[in-house]
């Protein structure tokens, strides 16, 4: 089985705006899985700040990446195959993300974009 690294991530999102009309910002947290060559999958289980502490969200979110890490070193995870993952954006300069701009280009060049 291919070995991941499994970390936290978390992302600014805006959030329903407030009584006033001002826009409001919140974090989300949640756990990555990225391969060898870059590619990255994230759970798609997340904590946000608009129901949960920073530091509470957090939390939650390296107790998950603790649990999978677990799993994977005792080989008892499932990988990102089970549905609970989904393919995100490869890690900037990989070999993951080379690829994907190649083709992309590629893309362009055929379709004229």
């Amino acid at each position: 089985m291919k070995t991941y690294q499994i970390s936290v991530r978390s992302d600014v999102y805006e959030a329903p705006h407030q009584e006033t009309g001002e826009a409001c910002e919140h974090l989300n947290y949640y756990v990555i899985a990225e391969d060898q060559e870059g590619r990255r999958w994230a759970h798609n289980c997340g904590w946000i700040t608009e129901k949960y502490s920073r530091m509470v969200a957090g939390v939650h979110a390296w107790a998950l990446a603790n649990r999978v890490k677990l799993a994977q070193e005792r080989g008892t995870w499932t990988g990102v195959e089970n549905g609970c993952w989904y393919r995100i954006d490869p890690c900037y300069g990989s070999s993951a993300y080379v690829l994907q701009e190649a083709i992309e280009l590629d893309r362009r060049q055929e379709y004229g974009n």
